[in-house]
């Protein structure tokens, strides 16, 4: 039904058709951290795929209207949700795809997938 390309992992999304899918990163959680891992990685050179339970990325940065505190290098005097449309369009920039309302289950090596289950 697939097959390997190269090291990575492959992930199905659950609709009408299914589908499967190849990436060489797995990232669950869209908020700063997860952006900010996954912008790295794609950066490098790896496909990276963040998934999400929520209907938008960002995490806790967009309920926080305050002014960060600190040096300019750590956002300082900028609001929680700027820097979170700024990772946003920095990961689109560097070809994250980001998957919302999206619920991981668990995930596993793929070749043992693929022995136990085929």
């Amino acid at each position: 039904m697939y097959q390997k390309l190269s090291k990575g992992a492959y992930f199905s999304l659950r609709t009408e058709v299914g589908a499967f899918f190849f990436t060489h990163l797995i990232i669950v959680g869209a908020g700063p951290e997860g952006l900010s891992a996954a912008i790295e990685a794609a950066e490098k050179g790896l496909e990276v795929v963040v998934f999400d339970e929520n209907a938008k990325p960002g995490g806790q940065l967009f309920k926080q209207i305050h002014k960060f505190f600190g040096s300019k290098e750590h956002k300082a005097k900028i609001r929680g949700f700027k820097i979170g449309e700024d990772l946003l369009k920095e990961a689109d920039k560097a070809g994250v795809k980001v998957v919302l309302n999206a619920t991981v289950c668990g995930m596993c090596h793929v070749w043992k997938f693929h022995q136990q289950c085929f």
